[in-house]
């Protein structure tokens, strides 16, 4: 902010001219201050939506790790009894 005043004949115009000066640069810092809100206030919601977005994708690769080998054992254990199965139907019919 411009704080500097100047002394002469007419200290007064001087004098008015610093505090404009010191208005208008703390209207600029204000101006800008609104404008960081306001850029904050609308990426807030999006934020929000992405960590729900990161949340969900996570989620599907901790299930997926987790529960994907369980998932292909069982489908191995089916295709053995389903081979033991058949076996069986085979060997009644013979």
């Amino acid at each position: 902010m411009a704080t500097t005043t100047t002394k002469s004949a007419n200290g007064s115009t001087e004098m008015i001219e610093a505090i404009e000066a010191n208005v208008n640069d703390a209207q600029e810092v204000a101006a800008k201050a609104g404008d960081t809100l306001a850029v904050w206030l609308r990426k807030l919601p999006l934020a929000s939506l992405g960590l729900v977005a990161v949340i969900g994708d996570e989620t599907k690769v901790f299930v997926n790790k987790l529960f994907l080998s369980k998932l292909v054992e069982r489908g191995e254990r089916a295709q053995k009894d389903a081979g033991r199965w058949m076996k069986d139907v085979q060997a009644r019919f013979r």
